[in-house]
Order: C-alpha cells, then sequence, then structure tokens
C-alpha cells in the first residue's frame, strides 16, 4: 500500500495594523520638527469683551417725544464699536464703564476699543499676524430696568438687537412695529421698573437676548478662510490696522413699546450689560507658487495689496 504524502500548511503571517497601514509605517520613520524660533503659521484664540452702560432716556429737546437709543458694534472686526450716533439724541445719556471709542483704517492698531489681549503688549499676538478673522462670536446684552423715587413714572420700554451687513437703517424715529418687520432682529420687553402705573416697589424683570454669529453660515461661505474680505489685516510694518473689507455688525438699544397712543414719558433708566465672545483665527499669507504652503513674510512692498484685502504674495 502507498504511503500517504503528508503535506504541511505554510504558517499564517500576523498581520497587524502596523503592517497593513503604510501611512502608520511612514509616520514612525519620519518625524518633522518645527524649530522653536519659527512660530506657526496659524493659531486660533478665544477672546472676550466686557462693559456696562447706564441708559437714561430724555423727551425735553425732542418735542416730548420718546427717543429710541442704541449703538452699533462690530461681529467680525477685532476692533468693536462701530457707532455710537443714536446712543445720545438730545439730552438723554449712554455712559459706558469703559469708554467706547471707533478705530479708522490705517491708524495704530491699538487705538480704539479691541479685544482685551490683542494688541495691548508690543507682543500681544494681534502684532504678530496679518491676517486677523473672526471665525464664531456669541453676543449676550442684557437690560435691567432701575428705580428712581425721585422720578415719575416713565414709560414701557423693550430691548432688541439686529444683525446686519448693510449697515443700521434706524434712527431715533424707528418705533417699535418698524423692528418687528425686520429680519435677524430680537425683541424683549423690559418689565417693570416705573412704568405707567407707577410701581415704585423695584419688582422688575432683566431683559436678555443671546447671539450667536457665525460668518460662514450669516453670509453663506463654503469656508471662511478662502474669502479675503472677512478678515481684519495687521500691517506688521507699521502696526496700523485695516477693518475687514465685508462687515457685519449687531446694532442693539432699547425702544418705546407704547407707539398709538404716543406718550411723552421718557422710557425706564436701564443697566444695559454687554458680553461679546469671539473665535478669531490669526494667520499669515501663503505663497500661491510653491507645491506646498511656505511661510512668506510681508514687507513694506506687499502691504499695498494686504491692505486691500488681497491675500495672495
Amino acid at each position: 500500500m502507498p504511503r500517504r504524502r503528508v503535506t504541511r500548511r505554510k504558517p499564517r503571517r500576523k498581520v497587524t495594523l502596523e503592517t497593513q497601514n503604510a501611512k502608520y509605517r511612514l509616520a514612525n520613520k519620519v518625524e518633522l520638527i518645527r524649530p522653536l524660533n519659527l512660530k506657526p503659521l496659524s493659531v486660533m484664540k478665544k477672546f472676550v469683551f466686557y462693559n456696562t452702560a447706564e441708559v437714561l432716556n430724555d423727551t425735553s429737546t425732542a418735542g416730548n417725544a420718546q427717543q429710541t437709543q442704541f449703538v452699533q458694534h462690530y461681529l467680525n472686526s477685532p476692533w468693536i464699536s462701530s457707532d455710537e450716533t443714536y446712543a445720545r439724541p438730545g439730552a438723554a445719556t449712554w455712559r459706558w464703564n469703559k469708554p467706547m471709542t471707533v478705530h479708522t483704517d490705517n491708524t495704530a492698531a491699538n487705538l480704539g476699543n479691541a479685544f482685551p489681549g490683542m494688541f495691548d503688549q508690543p507682543s500681544s499676538i494681534g502684532y504678530r499676524y496679518q491676517n486677523i478673522c473672526i471665525v464664531g462670536a456669541k453676543f449676550k446684552v442684557t437690560a435691567q430696568p432701575l428705580v428712581d423715587p425721585n422720578v415719575g413714572p416713565k414709560a414701557t420700554a423693550a430691548l432688541f438687537a439686529q444683525v446686519n451687513a448693510q449697515g443700521s437703517q434706524l434712527d431715533t424715529n424707528t418705533r417699535i412695529d418698524d423692528l418687528y418687520e425686520m429680519p435677524y432682529t430680537q425683541l424683549r420687553k423690559i418689565e417693570g421698573g416705573q412704568n405707567n402705573n407707577g410701581d415704585l416697589g423695584g419688582n422688575t424683570k432683566s431683559a436678555s437676548i443671546v447671539i450667536k454669529y457665525s460668518p460662514k453660515k450669516f453670509n453663506g461661505l463654503t469656508n471662511i478662510k478662502d474669502s479675503s474680505k472677512m478678515a481684519a489685516i495687521n500691517n506688521v510694518v507699521a502696526n496700523t490696522g485695516y477693518h475687514p473689507q465685508e462687515k457685519d455688525r449687531i446694532v442693539f438699544g432699547i425702544v418705546p413699546v407704547l407707539t398709538n397712543p404716543t406718550t411723552n414719558l421718557p422710557m425706564v433708566k436701564i443697566l444695559l450689560q454687554v458680553k461679546h465672545e469671539v473665535t478669531v483665527l490669526f494667520s499669515e499669507p501663503f505663497s500661491n507658487y510653491n507645491r506646498a504652503p511656505v511661510h512668506v513674510m510681508a514687507d513694506a512692498s506687499t502691504q499695498t495689496d494686504l491692505a486691500s484685502g488681497d491675500f495672495s504674495v
């Protein structure tokens, strides 16, 4: 009887994740180390701005008519204040704890109200990068009515906030009915605080509005970094700053609730609190003529292009 041939199976090689993934093996062999003296091409930081104001309405210099009071702040710029033309109509006042000043283009970056920590010191991060882009924001405004026992009853007021991209079309004659017809607008009634019933018992209720802002969604962009007009420019040679060419703003203030019949009573005195939080992307221009992004330092010859919003070098 012929002898049966016995074959042995070749031992199966143990396959691991490391042997299957070529990228993993390459990563273990190649290691790129960034020099300590070379800053990152981009960095993301969070900043918070907080301020408080006393808003006092007055009708004595406006033909005994109520005056809508409001201010404008930028949502996509490192400099906050935009316009306070209608904050103090007539004898009305709007007193900030920290004075608000507007930054104008091609002036020193530390002029105007910027977010704390951005341009405070020569070594601050705002001076180290040319492109400053707001990628997200959260804005909260709270209005608390104040009781003044030395003054008689006041008219009922409402807190409002509106986001716009073309600049505010409001004025002191704007009424609450107009605001209800406008998009991206929120209103909250301020309760108590010497309303028409003359209640001085201090039974008040604050009004608060929270707005979450995304420049990408608000402007219909696929990638915020692809639009050069959405970023502010820092001239690293002259240390001057430029607002983004496309500016988004938030308008907030107080407006009378009753418009028919009209009343000659001023609105209730308001303690206004503002908290503005932003996420900021600091970056440098990139060269488009290389196979890989290469850090390009700006000089005086490129600042004109950067100020105009052209990020290419």
